[in-house]
Parts: structure tokens; C-alpha cells; sequence
């Protein structure tokens, strides 16, 4: 199975290949069920406290060798254009503001994924938003 997690406040584009899923619902979907989830734009509207237990809950869903794809505005992205110039406050507000709840960064997140021994398979800034690929690594075998 592959999921689309989303949330009431976003609107989503969920390709036809992935089934939506509203981010409250991730706890009904069966363990180590999914090839893939996505995680598109949606932690930003979940309280900084709850990522950790989001994240973890979504990644429990997916299949050992499973990809996970997470993006969303990153705060520290979006403080360095509007001190540059390149972007105006109104478009900071829109995006720190907007009905989101909590912020990261690329490298917290990257970080955080690796610290709970997923593979990293790519990530990256593009301009305000940050998408990370990670893959759960399979179990390694005891003798």
C-alpha cells in the first residue's frame, strides 16, 4: 500500500499511485503495511511536542525497506531570505503563519531521522521548502 498522509488545512496533490490519509488517521492504518508514505507539507501543521511521535507512528506503518517522503517550510530557510531581501515579511508571515503550527528545519529533521537508524536517500532545500527521502532500514538478522 502506499499513503498519502494530509491534513484538513492543506490542500493536497496526491498522486493517483497513493490512497490520502488525514494525519489523525495514521494510527488505523496497519503496521509495516506501506511502500510508501508521504508526508507532504502536513507536519507543519502539527505541534512542534507531537513530530516526534507523528514521525514515528507514520514511519511504524511502513515496510522494512520502505520509503518515507517528508517536506514542509523551513524556518530557518525562510529567516535567512527575508534577511537577505529576497523575500518581504507579508510573504514570511504567509508562510510561518499561515494556519501552521510548528516549524523545522531540513537539518533537524534529517538529523531526527537518523537518529531513529533510518537511511537518509536524498534531501533537499529548494528555496523556502525542504523534501527529504528516507528509506527504514531492514532488520539486521541475529544468528
Amino acid at each position: 500500500m502506499k499513503i498519502a498522509i494530509t491534513h484538513p488545512n492543506i490542500k493536497s496533490v496526491i498522486d493517483k499511485e497513493h490512497q490520502p490519509v488525514y494525519i489523525q488517521e495514521i494510527g488505523k492504518i496497519e503496521l509495516s503495511s506501506c511502500v510508501s508514505v508521504n508526508l507532504a507539507d502536513c507536519m507543519d501543521y502539527v505541534p512542534l511536542k507531537e513530530r516526534g511521535n507523528v514521525l514515528n507512528t507514520a514511519i511504524e506503518r511502513l515496510r522494512y525497506g520502505g520509503e518515507i517522503t517528508i517536506s514542509g517550510a523551513d524556518i530557518l530557510a525562510i529567516c535567512a531570505q527575508v534577511s537577505n531581501g529576497h523575500v518581504t515579511i507579508e510573504q514570511a508571515n504567509t508562510s510561518i503563519y499561515g494556519s501552521r503550527l510548528s516549524g523545522d528545519t531540513i537539518t533537524n529533521v534529517i538529523g531526527y531521522l537518523q537518529s531513529i537508524n533510518m537511511e537518509i536517500v536524498n534531501a533537499k532545500l529548494d528555496h523556502l521548502y525542504y523534501s527529504i527521502k528516507a528509506k527504514r532500514k531492514n532488520r539486521v538478522k541475529q544468528r
